[in-house]
């Protein structure tokens, strides 16, 4: 959980890096946050998750809480966007999640003409999936908990050396099809769609990169989101204890997959190869 103060803090950083930036400093890339999510399970986390994965210098993070309909004010002040997890989905028809729909479609446009980034991280994949036209399924074997791998897709705009890529997940919803326009970053047993790309101005992955880390916000959600599982009886204990174990140590790649996404928030995606070793 990231308290009221740290938050500010964010928002404070935010305001003088984007002032930095006019004044002809290091350019600060203008990242706003779009928190799906304010559950005790997840969603108190997310700013401290998110501010962890994105930690590096000229990446400046504002935070708003789409939940409950909070934007920015103009998209054209904002050179890249993050749509986080939620226990929601991209199906539900409640007005905030359709909302999120119309102001992707937005997003696409403006992506579209490289003027913004986009990034979405499961629920925000699914949802950037089913706003452009793709569907979104709940997987007939319903939650998966833990980390698993995928097979990576060679692709012009991200190219990645090693044949797989391990993440963290917690999802029951899967892509089923994909948006026009899209291609896929690769696929699992559990999941055809692990990811997806259009152009090279959107992005998005169904695992959590920001649980992959190890990091100290990272285990305490973890912990958090496998005790609740299981007292739900989604998960065994078993599938929990070992998504738990999973969590604290850092994914093989996990240090070059928030370089990627760091480097996709700077610039979008590119054809330089991406070192995973």
């Amino acid at each position: 959980y990231t308290p009221a103060s740290k938050a500010s803090s964010c928002r404070r950083r935010f305001r003088e890096g984007c002032m930095s930036s006019r004044m002809g400093a290091q350019d600060v890339v203008r990242v706003a946050v779009l928190h799906c999510d304010e559950t005790p399970v997840y969603g108190v986390f997310t700013r401290e998750l998110f501010a962890d994965l994105f930690e590096s210098d000229g990446i400046g993070l504002v935070h708003f809480d789409v939940h409950v309909q909070e934007y920015p004010a103009h998209w054209d002040k904002i050179d890249a966007v993050v749509i986080t997890g939620s226990v929601a989905s991209a199906t539900d028809t409640q007005p905030w999640v359709l909302r999120l729909s119309s102001e992707i479609r937005k997003l696409a446009a403006l992506a579209a003409e490289g003027r913004i980034r986009v990034l979405g991280i499961c629920f925000g994949h699914q949802i950037l999936a089913q706003a452009l036209g793709g569907q979104v399924t709940r997987h007939e074997s319903g939650l998966f908990l833990g980390q698993r791998s995928f097979c990576v897709e060679p692709n012009e705009a991200l190219l990645w050396r090693e044949a797989t890529c391990s993440v963290m997940y917690s999802h029951s919803d899967v892509v089923s099809l994909l948006p026009p326009g899209a291609l896929s970053l690769g696929g699992s047993v559990r999941c055809n769609v692990e990811g997806m790309v259009i152009g090279k101005h959107m992005l998005s992955l169904q695992g959590h990169p920001e649980l992959s880390t190890a990091s100290p916000s990272a285990r305490r959600c973890m912990r958090v989101l496998t005790q609740h599982f299981a007292a739900e009886g989604m998960a065994t204990r078993e599938v929990a204890d070992e998504a738990l174990a999973d969590a604290g140590s850092a994914l093989p790649n996990a240090l070059a997959l928030q370089q990627a996404l760091i480097l996709f928030l700077r610039s979008g995606l590119c054809t330089k190869t991406m070192d995973a070793t």
